[in-house]
């Protein structure tokens, strides 16, 4: 429990992509993180804010078809995508 890398404050969904990579939406930092297979933190993304990239309530998180991270904000009631790079 944390705001470090790798930390969270208030997970509130996982999903796993094609290659294996797997996203967590933290509610409590604002972000979502993105490790590899082995729990390895590869990037993270988002901050406090009403911005592009930035979050006021990152509540889900979900998969498009070409793997990109899609990442709900229930508080603006948008959706965001972030590459999968």
């Amino acid at each position: 429990f944390g705001t470090g890398e790798g930390m969270f404050c208030g997970p509130t969904r996982v999903c796993v992509c094609a290659d294996g990579r797997i996203a967590v939406a933290d509610l409590g930092n604002y972000r979502v993180q993105v490790f590899d297979r082995e729990g390895v933190l590869l990037r993270s993304f988002g901050s406090h804010g009403d911005g592009p990239g930035q979050f006021s309530s990152v509540f889900e998180c979900s998969v498009g078809a070409g793997g990109e991270i899609l990442a709900v904000d229930s508080e603006r009631g948008d959706v965001q995508v972030f590459s999968r790079e």
